[in-house]
């Protein structure tokens, strides 16, 4: 599949949006500073990501990959639905 093919880039988008929302629901749940910080950081690597493959495909796409959102999809707690 070419990376610039709009259902891998959907896709990929889409993979970034519920990584990022798990982490911060991990984060609701962590027990110690340390597992904290480590999920703190692996969201925000993914949120940089999520940006700037956003930064980079039309409108129509973004559009897409936003979908993925909890709103959509059902929260992450319900992911076996998604």
């Amino acid at each position: 599949m070419e990376q610039s093919d709009p259902t891998h880039l959907v896709r990929l988008g889409r993979a970034y949006v519920r990584l990022i929302e798990a982490a911060q629901l991990l984060i609701a749940y962590a027990e110690h500073d340390g597992e904290v910080e480590r999920l703190r950081q692996l969201a925000k690597d993914y949120q940089a990501g999520l940006r700037e493959l956003v930064g980079k495909v039309p409108a129509h796409v973004s559009a897409d990959i936003m979908a993925a959102s909890e709103k959509v999809l059902g929260t992450v707690q319900n992911v076996g639905l998604n």
